[in-house]
């Protein structure tokens, strides 16, 4: 007997909206019947809610029967996102796909849902085959996974593959794999420790706890080359300089784990780290590092000083740099711009030391300097 549960597929969109269409066609294809729709744009200015309500509507077939469209005031990222959706989501299992992206076939669903009943019971989730495509979806350049990780996936212990493998490369794709809504309750939701890296991140908290995911040969995802984080390649882009800080604060925070033991692991790890540090030191035009001693609450005055005084000449040197591509770029920058300013003040007052709390002044003044500049450009 085939499981009919509700299904609740995730449509997560930002500035990819021109996609759209192709990625709900996918969905309204689909051989399972039971499906609830959640269309959700993070807070960017390419999502017409009304066009995408109307298209719907007019397309949608009786497999639908429920449809949540949602747009964020403001912009989340992929992490807050995801989680804020799940808040809004009533299926028994849970899909998430990118708006750029469209289900391999019409029996994806179905086949991935009736494939818990041939996985052993304890499965939390599955994970199916992605096919890495042109920027068109016409040609498939990869597969995501091979035969040997697959074998790996179904043969370790959640905690073995975490140590040895997802360690190292995120062999869990958010789109072509489906949840058990229960997962999110014992094992917890996305991990809001980061920004942009949802499914990495969210993969190794879940295994380190012992979630178990099984792999099975269903071609799900036509994965389309670009989307957030493929597009950031520029130190410009403000979702390179978060997808960056989201890779540091994950390999240090694996390095952190006394229970690994493999030494090709934290090897390897650390080769990454340091990749990471060494040529893209700096996010916002302030050094990662910089960031860390400041959040120090060991630090001394006279460090402190120096400290400001490098902060002071980083942001200087950010104001004459290349300019925002974009309105909303701007906005975001000068938006962290002043939340770390904020997070200073608030660890300044702390040490109640009144010759700190006078160095942010200059501060200040550079940051309402920055913000001139990049509102001119």
């Amino acid at each position: 007997m085939e499981d009919s549960s509700l299904v609740s597929v995730i449509v997560s969109s930002y500035k990819n909206s021109e996609y759209l269409d192709d990625c709900l066609d996918s969905i309204f294809s689909q051989t399972y019947d039971n499906i609830e729709l959640i269309v959700s744009n993070d807070c960017s200015d390419d999502f017409d809610e009304n066009a995408i309500r109307l298209y719907i509507e007019n397309n949608k077939t009786d497999i639908i029967r429920n449809v949540i469209i949602n747009k964020n005031e403001r912009n989340l990222g992929t992490v807050k996102h995801c989680n804020t959706l799940l808040n809004l989501s009533s299926g028994n299992y849970v899909m998430f796909i990118a708006c750029d992206d469209a289900y391999n076939n019409s029996d994806v669903i179905k086949a991935m849902v009736n494939g818990f009943k041939i996985v052993p019971a304890d499965v939390m989730s599955i994970v199916g085959q992605t096919e890495m495509r042109d920027k068109d979806l016409n040609k498939c350049m990869r597969l995501y996974t091979d035969e040997n990780i697959q074998r790996l996936i179904n043969s370790l212990s959640p905690y073995e593959f975490y140590e040895n493998y997802l360690t190292i490369e995120p062999y869990f794709p958010g789109g072509g794999r489906i949840y058990k809504k229960e997962a999110f309750e014992k094992y917890g939701k996305f991990d809001e420790k980061y920004y942009l890296v949802e499914d990495w991140t969210s993969s190794i908290m879940h295994a380190k706890q012992g979630m178990r995911t099984y792999f099975l040969d269903i071609h799900c995802i036509n994965h389309r080359d670009g989307g957030v984080s493929h597009s950031a390649r520029t130190r410009e882009n403000f979702a390179h300089k978060m997808l960056l800080l989201d890779l540091i604060t994950l390999c240090e925070n694996i390095l952190a784990d006394p229970n690994i033991t493999n030494e090709i692991t934290i090897e390897e790890v650390r080769r990454k780290l340091e990749h990471f540090n060494q040529n893209y030191s700096n996010v916002f035009g302030i050094p990662i590092g910089l960031i860390k001693r400041i959040n120090s609450s060991e630090t001394s005055t006279l460090e402190a000083e120096q400290m400001l005084t490098q902060l002071k000449e980083s942001i200087l040197e950010m104001s004459v740099g290349k300019p925002a591509t974009d309105r909303h770029e701007k906005n975001e920058i000068i938006t962290k711009l002043e939340a770390r300013l904020q997070e200073l003040n608030e660890r300044l007052i702390m040490l109640e030391n009144s010759t700190l709390w006078r160095l942010t002044k200059p501060i200040r003044k550079i940051i309402d300097t920055v913000r001139r500049v990049i509102q001119r450009n």
